[in-house]
């Protein structure tokens, strides 16, 4: 059966206004497991300035504290800031790729994740095979062009 989130916070303010879980499961019909994992998010653990912490905000607030911290990691060994132009942002991230994950590295240094794949995966590069094409392409258009007398434009080529 399916409960309300009303319903569950109802029944958590029951369990802290000093009602034992026992009673509580047997005046609902709710197990006392299901009761337990409905209370633990709403459990307070300390109070700062009168407002009280659960251990649900404790959890998203140790997560984002972790994810600020890698994300400082990687401000620490980058080669450029933040506000420096994209082409010099790609080419620090292209450094640290394989160390972070490319999520921290691109909310880092403020760079959307398709970007920097289209860099790292489809640029066109010496190592790429559009600059391997090109390369070719050129020799045969070179001699094309020599071979004609240099008479041809580059519509006829």
């Amino acid at each position: 059966m399916k409960y309300s989130s009303a319903e569950k916070s109802e029944v958590v303010k029951r369990y802290q206004h000093g009602e034992p879980v026992r009673k509580i499961s047997q005046a609902t019909g709710i197990s006392k497991s299901t009761l337990y994992t409905w209370i633990k998010p709403y459990s307070q653990i300390a109070s700062h300035n009168h407002i009280p912490v659960t251990l649900k905000n404790y959890d998203d607030l140790k997560r984002h504290a972790e994810k600020l911290e890698r994300i400082i990691k990687v401000l620490k060994c980058a080669s450029c800031t933040a506000s420096a132009p994209l082409p010099e942002k790609l080419t620090a991230l292209e450094a640290l790729y394989g160390q972070y994950s490319v999520w921290v590295l691109c909310e880092a240094l403020d760079v959307s994740r398709g970007t920097f794949y289209n860099y790292i995966l489809r640029n066109k590069r010496e190592n790429s095979s559009y600059a391997q094409r090109r390369r070719e392409l050129s020799v045969k258009i070179r001699s094309i062009h020599e071979d004609t007398g240099h008479i041809l434009g580059a519509r006829k080529i």
